[in-house]
């Protein structure tokens, strides 16, 4: 049980979204768009928008355009927690509510995001009995 409680700061909102992460990973962080990523429900195939296909008009599979195998249900759109970009962030916020990212060999813990109310938001720092940090939350 905790000894000792205090505000420790606030957050401002204005993106709709919290992220948390050791700092020393800002540095992979991009800004750039997701990876556009899509699988072949057929055969589990990967295909990545930029690198096997330039547009949606391109053929990819059995001389199908991308925009057709997506409208039939062959292609579906894959989210990518590899990839730490505020764009795959915004994707999958918007899919699921938070976003894991993961580290590039498949570990979780790189960084963890969810959605939240534009506002300000209390951080509470919550210590045990020999004053040692055991809690930090942020009061939604």
């Amino acid at each position: 049980m905790a000894h000792k409680t205090e505000k420790i700061g606030e957050i401002i909102v204005d993106t709709g979204k919290i992220i948390v992460f050791d700092p020393f990973y800002a540095r992979d962080l991009s800004y750039r768009l997701p990876r556009r990523l899509y699988e072949d429900k057929q055969t589990g195939e990967k295909y990545e928008y930029g690198v096997h296909f330039q547009k949606f008009t391109d053929k990819v599979i059995e001389e199908k355009c991308v925009s057709d195998l997506i409208n039939e249900g062959r292609l579906v759109f894959v989210f990518s927690e590899e990839d730490f970009s505020m764009g795959s962030m915004t994707e999958n916020i918007a899919e699921k509510g938070f976003w894991q990212a993961k580290f590039e060999n498949g570990n979780i813990g790189k960084a963890v995001a969810l959605a939240v109310d534009d506002g300000v938001y209390d951080v509470i720092a919550e210590y045990d009995e020999d004053e040692i940090l055991k809690k930090i939350s942020i009061l939604i």
